[in-house]
């Protein structure tokens, strides 16, 4: 009977939601100002730890010197592995840090946004700490599932390393100039540290019994060493622990100290790497 008005007010329902639609967005995690700030630092690669504590010590000047922000925390140093696991956040080399920084409440007790303040401090950092090569900043979100982060990570491999530095540094112009919502992307390397390189004689080790493997973890393990597996401490100990097995610090030192790294060999005997 009133099948035609039904039908209009239906299509009109439509248009109008329709309309809405695009004004209301679709952004369900807005930004929000909680006045927490988490900083992550990274300074030159080859920077010493009593340098590293220095730059840091700046960055808290730079930002305490900032009317709404009330203090800093940081975290410098080298912090286990297992340190991390659970926040995502931690310190995994020297030249790096963590910072916290505390503002005054949003809208009550300052005009500024928590953003303004982080360029403040940014540009500042950059322009009187030459050997700081990152700094980048974000708010503490106030929920779980706003605080989520997707990090994209590019690997670059190569058997020299001033090539992968090279094609690296390429990668990392395609970031900033073409990839587009892309924020904060930085190079990650250790290009400038002093290394040394070891070229295993196939031949060789396979007289030997041995593979190139086999050398190549030898010395790994050697230098930089290894866990142990875990084992059970009885009550009232009741957790696993690890053990760190590597040479002394006096014993992997100079390049003759990695010449006379021994190598064990099937039969049970060892002969220096150098061999």
């Amino acid at each position: 009977r009133h099948r035609l008005i039904v039908v209009a007010l239906v299509g009109g329902s439509i248009l109008i939601a329709l309309g809405l639609f695009n004004q209301l967005g679709v952004e369900q995690m807005p930004l929000t100002d909680t006045s927490l700030i988490l900083g992550y630092v990274r300074a030159d690669p080859g920077v010493s730890p009593k340098r590293m504590a220095e730059i840091v010590k700046k960055i808290e000047r730079i930002a305490l010197a900032q009317k709404n922000v009330k203090n800093v925390s940081a975290l410098t140093g080298e912090s286990p592995v297992w340190g991390q696991y659970f926040t995502g956040y931690g310190v995994n080399e020297v030249n790096k840090a963590q910072l916290l920084m505390n503002l005054t409440i949003a809208n009550q007790q300052r005009k500024e946004t928590l953003w303004q303040i982080e360029q403040a401090i940014y540009r500042k950092a950059k322009a009187e700490i030459p050997d700081l090569d990152t700094l980048f900043m974000q708010p503490l979100s106030p929920t779980p599932v706003s605080a989520a982060r997707a990090p994209v990570e590019v690997l670059v491999k190569g058997p020299s390393m001033k090539q992968v530095y090279h094609y690296a540094r390429k990668v990392l112009q395609i970031a900033h100039t073409e990839a587009a919502g892309l924020h904060n992307p930085y190079l990650d390397t250790v290009y400038g540290v002093p290394q040394l390189e070891v070229d295993v004689d196939e031949p060789r080790a396979a007289a030997m019994g041995l593979t190139v493997q086999d050398v190549v973890g030898q010395v790994y393990y050697a230098i930089n060493g290894g866990m142990t597996q875990t084992f059970f401490n009885p009550p009232p100990m009741d957790y696993h622990s690890r053990i760190l097995i590597r040479y002394r610090k006096n014993q992997r030192r100079s390049l003759q100290d990695l010449r006379e790294l021994q190598i064990a060999v099937p039969g049970g005997h060892t002969v220096p790497l150098s061999a």
